[in-house]
């Protein structure tokens, strides 16, 4: 092969690649949000073991939520997790999602001895060309937060 038609060739698909790659980037957006309080039952499974993952407490929540009618008094619906198998994919939603905080956070508030911690917060579900790629949690104390397509301060 010519070098000149290998090295156009190289270029052209290395074009496509960041366009296609650009155009991923440029489609991310936010597909739902919903408040939701974290109180006491979020932290346990249904078999009444106290879950120690956010990503679980997060999908406990939900599941308290569309499956059982136990929401707590600030919870949202969403539009995403009355499905148990949308519901199931939660955990790795939020960790594609997490920037280490909340994972920690229930580190911190949750020793074996201590009763749940309640939390209120945001929740961002993402996607990009039409599936769910992560979720996005944030404070709901009205501060700026982190959203699918970046920050937004208070007063946006």
């Amino acid at each position: 092969m010519n070098n000149r038609i290998g090295t156009r060739l190289a270029c052209l698909f290395a074009a496509a690649g960041f366009a296609a790659l650009a155009s991923t980037a440029a489609a991310q957006q936010t597909v739902a949000a919903y408040y939701a309080a974290l109180g006491p039952q979020d932290w346990y499974n249904s078999q009444g073991t106290q879950l120690r993952d956010f990503g679980a407490i997060l999908q406990q929540d939900r599941a308290n939520y569309h499956r059982f009618g136990r929401a707590d008094p600030y919870d949202d619906g969403d539009p995403f997790f009355g499905d148990g198998e949308t519901r199931a994919m939660i955990p790795a939603l939020f960790a594609a999602g997490d920037d280490g905080w909340w994972s920690d956070w229930v580190r911190r508030v949750s020793p074996p001895t201590s009763l749940p911690v309640e939390a209120h917060i945001l929740v961002f579900v993402c996607a990009s060309g039409g599936r769910l790629t992560h979720l996005i949690v944030s404070h709901a104390n009205g501060d700026g937060h982190l959203t699918c397509e970046g920050p937004v301060t208070a007063g946006q």
